[in-house]
């Protein structure tokens, strides 16, 4: 009896450290594997790869893990490419404000000189039927010069928080 005790004894102890390298080799290690490079994808690590073991459960696991991996860097790549093209955007608009404000001021000005010189009767004496055109001329030329000057403190106020950056966006996964 106290052999057949040993005997079930050794077999269990046998049976134990069996099944603990089975699974330490085939669900402790690729989960471990797995949690590593999960750690690296929210790093921005989008070149972690990780071998397919198995088609079990963990061997599942594994592949939606790669596939959320290559759909995560295509989505990454993705708004790099659309943040380059706001910069782009962005900086093309303020060199058409900029544009637009000294291609706007350049005649105004001269409107505007012109119609005060006349209204200030440089030139001579204004016909009576001609004061009140040249008035409106001045004011409209007033208001569209006030115009393009919001425009161009607007673009130099611009809040630094409303303004796009480049920013790494990896920094923003975590």
């Amino acid at each position: 009896i106290r052999e057949l005790e040993l005997t079930l004894l050794f077999s269990l102890f046998f049976m134990l450290f069996l099944n603990w390298i089975i699974q330490n080799k085939y669900i402790h290690q690729p989960l471990l594997l797995l949690n590593r490079a999960t750690k690296k994808l929210a790093k921005g690590d989008f070149e972690i790869k990780l071998p397919l073991v198995s088609d079990d459960e963990i061997g599942q696991l594994t592949s939606s893990f790669d596939t959320m991996r290559f759909d995560l860097k295509a989505s990454y790549q993705s708004i790099e490419k659309k943040n380059q093209q706001l910069l782009e955007l962005d900086r093309k608009k303020d060199e058409f404000i900029a544009k637009i404000s000294h291609e706007l001021n350049t005649p105004l000005n001269g409107i505007l000189g012109l119609s005060n010189a006349l209204m200030d009767r440089q030139y001579g004496q204004l016909d009576n039927n001609l004061q009140v055109p040249i008035e409106t001329i001045n004011n409209s030329a007033n208001r569209l010069h006030s115009l393009v000057k919001q425009l161009t403190l607007f673009k130099q106020q611009e809040p630094q928080s409303n303004r796009i950056d480049n920013v790494a966006i990896s920094a923003f996964i975590k």
